[in-house]
């Protein structure tokens, strides 16, 4: 599985992933226009994570490192939505 640093602009919302598999939750996603990375900050429960509950309906310019469909944030900000 390849791993690499990029800069991701997208929306984050909440929704189902991994489904009918024994991995289907809930989880905080990033969505570009051609695709979905599951979201998590290094270090935080990958799970439930508060801080990125904050940021679910916002546009979010984000850096960090995408592994598989996992992009782990490093550090992010809000984007304007005109």
């Amino acid at each position: 599985m390849m791993t690499m640093r990029s800069t991701i602009i997208g929306l984050v919302s909440r929704t189902k992933v991994a489904e009918d598999s024994k991995s289907e939750r809930e989880a905080v996603v990033l969505t570009t226009d051609s695709q979905q990375y599951v979201l998590r900050i290094e270090g935080n429960n990958p799970f439930t994570d508060p801080a990125l509950d904050l940021l679910v309906g916002k546009k979010i310019k984000g850096c960090g490192i995408v592994h598989g469909y996992t992009f782990i944030l490093e550090s992010w900000s809000i984007e304007v939505v005109e």
